[in-house]
C-alpha cells in the first residue's frame, strides 16, 4: 500500500510492454517481479476490498446457501447459469454504490473475477443474456475512463505521474494495458468495447458544459477548500448509516419515480445535455430509460438503473453548485451573471418576434401543416430562440399547460403518415393550440420573407379543396387539416347497415 494516508492505494504488477520478445521463453511462466519487468498499477484500497469479496463468491459461492454452493461445484451447465446470475447481482450491486471511486473499483474487480473463469461463458442456457452482460461491462467502462485519474483514484498524488505523447499518464496506460487483457478474455463471448473515445475539445460556445465541472484556470477557489469530489462524496456518504444512498428531498423523504421522471424531462428540455449524453453520464441504455419513462405510479420503477444513476446525477449536479458557490463564489457569481444576461437576450428575441409577427397582414385560413410538422416547428423554435414552453404559449395565446399536453401526442399506429390519411385522425388536432401555433408559425414565415416548404405546398394541393374523406367520415367540408382529435380508438355509428 502507498503511504498517502487520506487516500490509501493498493498496486497490482503489470507486465512491462517494452519488453523484448524472446521465442526460446515459456509464456506459462510468470515474469520477475523487478522493476525492468513490471511496473505497479496503483489503485485505491477499495479495489482489494471489492476483489477479494466477489472472487470467492463468484468461485465457490461464500456467503450463499449450502445449495447454492453445491450447484456450483457441479462444473456443469447449471453452475454456468448460477455464475451468470451471481454477475448480475454483483453488478447491480456495484452500480448503487455512491461514490464514483469505489463504484469503478467494484465493477474492476468484478470484470477481472468474471474474466478469470471461461466455464460460465460457454456452457450456460442464456447465451444472450451473457453477451448483454459483457456488452454491459464494456459500456461502463468506456463510460467511467472519460473521468479524470484523480476521480478515479487511479495512480499517486506525489508528482511522480509522467504522460505520454498521447497525453495518457503512466497509470492510465498501465490501467489501459490492464484493460487489454480483460477484453482478451471476454473476445469469444463478444467485441468488449471498452476504450472510451477520443475527447473532442470544445470551447464554451462549441459545446455543452458538464453537469459538474472541476474549477477551471481562471477561477478563484478559496484556500483550503475540499476538491469538488471529496466534497461531493463526503454529502452523499453521510446520507443514511448503513452505507446505502437514498435520494432524498427536502423533507428528509425518498424522491419518488415521478419526481426524478419529472425531473429528468425538465432536464432534457433545457437543452443543456442531450438524451445520448445524459444516459452516457448514468450509465444506462435507451431501453432501460424507454421502459422506466413509460411507468406509471409514484414507486414505480425502483429496480430501475435509470432511477438510481438519474437520482446520483441530479444530486451532484446540485452539490457541485453547492461547492462552487460557497468555496468559488467568483465563479458562481459569474455563472448567475451569464444566465441573467442570457435570459435577458432570450426575452430580447422573443419581444421583437411577437413585434413582427403581430405586425404583418395576414389573414387566419385552412391549416395546412399537421400536429408532427407543428410539433417539430415547435422544438426547432424553442431550441432557436432559447425561450422557454411558456413564453412560447404566451406568445401564441394559449394555456402554458397546453404545450405539454399537445406534444405527448402521438400519431395513431398503423396508419399511413400522408395528409389524406391525417386528414381526419390526427390525435391533439382539436386542442387550441394547434392553430394558434400554425397561424403563428404562418406569420413568422412571412415576416423573415421565407417560401412555403415543399411538404406545405404537397399538403396545400391536396387538401386545398374538399375531397370525398370529408363525406365519408362525415366531416365537414372545410379545406385542409382538421381540428377534430382522434387517437384511432373511436366506433363511429352511420345508421343502419354498418
Amino acid at each position: 500500500a502507498s503511504k498517502e494516508r487520506g487516500n490509501p492505494k493498493i498496486n497490482m504488477l503489470i507486465d512491462r510492454e517494452d519488453l523484448p520478445k524472446n521465442d526460446d521463453c515459456n509464456d506459462d511462466e510468470d515474469s520477475p517481479q523487478t522493476p525492468a519487468f513490471v511496473q505497479p498499477l496503483w489503485l485505491p484500497d477499495a479495489f482489494e476490498k471489492h476483489y477479494s469479496r466477489i472472487a470467492p463468491h463468484l468461485s465457490w459461492g461464500e456467503g450463499e446457501s449450502v445449495q447454492i454452493q453445491q450447484r456450483l461445484r457441479k462444473g456443469n451447465t447449471d453452475t454456468g447459469n448460477i455464475k451468470v446470475d451471481l454477475i448480475k447481482y454483483e453488478l447491480q450491486y456495484a452500480k448503487k454504490i455512491p461514490s464514483v471511486k469505489e463504484r469503478f473499483c467494484a465493477i474492476l474487480a468484478l470484470s477481472l473475477a468474471a474474466s478469470n473463469d471461461y466455464c460460465w461463458m460457454h456452457d450456460n442456457e442464456c447465451s444472450d443474456e451473457v453477451e448483454k452482460l459483457v456488452k454491459g461491462l464494456a459500456t461502463l467502462f468506456r463510460n467511467y475512463l472519460k473521468e479524470a485519474d484523480a476521480v478515479l483514484g487511479i495512480g499517486l498524488e506525489d508528482g511522480s505521474e509522467v504522460s505520454d505523447e498521447n497525453g495518457l499518464t503512466s497509470s492510465r496506460a498501465l490501467l489501459y494495458q490492464f484493460m487489454k487483457g480483460i477484453a482478451k478474455k471476454f473476445k469469444d463471448v463478444c467485441k468488449f468495447l471498452w476504450k472510451p473515445p477520443p475527447q473532442k475539445k470544445k470551447t464554451q460556445d462549441q459545446g455543452m458544459q458538464p453537469a459538474h465541472p472541476l474549477p477551471g484556470p481562471l477561477d478563484q477557489v478559496l484556500p483550503n477548500a475540499p476538491s469538488l469530489e471529496d466534497y461531493i462524496e463526503e454529502k452523499m456518504n453521510t446520507d443514511d448509516g448503513d452505507g446505502g444512498w437514498v435520494p432524498r428531498n427536502k423533507q428528509g423523504k425518498q424522491k419518488s419515480c415521478n419526481v426524478i421522471r419529472t425531473e429528468i424531462t425538465r432536464f432534457l428540455s433545457s437543452g443543456e445535455m442531450n438524451q445520448t449524453s445524459f444516459l452516457g453520464e448514468i450509465g444506462c441504455n435507451s431501453n432501460s430509460y424507454g421502459r422506466f419513462m413509460k411507468l406509471k405510479g409514484a414507486w414505480n420503477g425502483t429496480q430501475n438503473g435509470v432511477y438510481w444513476g438519474s437520482a446520483r446525477f441530479f444530486e451532484r449536479k446540485q452539490l457541485a453548485d453547492a461547492w462552487e458557490k460557497k468555496y468559488n463564489p467568483a465563479t458562481a457569481k459569474r455563472k448567475i451573471e451569464s444566465a441573467a444576461a442570457e435570459k435577458k437576450s432570450s426575452k430580447l428575441k422573443l419581444n421583437d418576434v411577437a413585434s413582427k409577427t403581430n405586425t404583418i397582414d395576414y389573414t387566419e385560413g385552412p391549416i395546412y401543416d399537421s400536429c408532427p410538422e407543428i410539433r417539430r416547428k415547435i422544438t426547432a423554435f424553442l431550441k432557436s430562440s432559447g425561450t422557454t414552453g411558456t413564453a412560447f404559449c404566451r406568445l401564441v395565446g394559449v394555456p402554458s399547460n397546453s404545450l405539454t399536453r399537445f406534444m405527448k401526442h402521438k400519431p395513431v399506429p398503423g396508419t399511413i403518415n400522408s395528409a389524406e390519411s391525417m386528414r381526419s385522425s390526427q390525435p391533439g388536432a382539436a386542442m387550441n393550440i394547434y392553430p394558434s401555433a400554425y397561424h403563428f408559425f404562418e406569420r413568422f414565415r412571412l415576416a423573415e420573407g421565407k417560401t412555403k416548404t415543399k411538404k406545405r405546398v404537397e399538403n396545400e394541393g391536396i387538401l386545398s379543396v374538399p375531397s370525398g374523406i370529408c363525406s365519408k367520415y362525415g366531416l365537414s367540408s372545410q379545406p385542409g387539416f382538421v381540428c377534430k382529435h382522434d387517437d384511432g380508438r373511436r366506433i363511429v355509428f352511420k345508421g343502419r347497415g354498418w
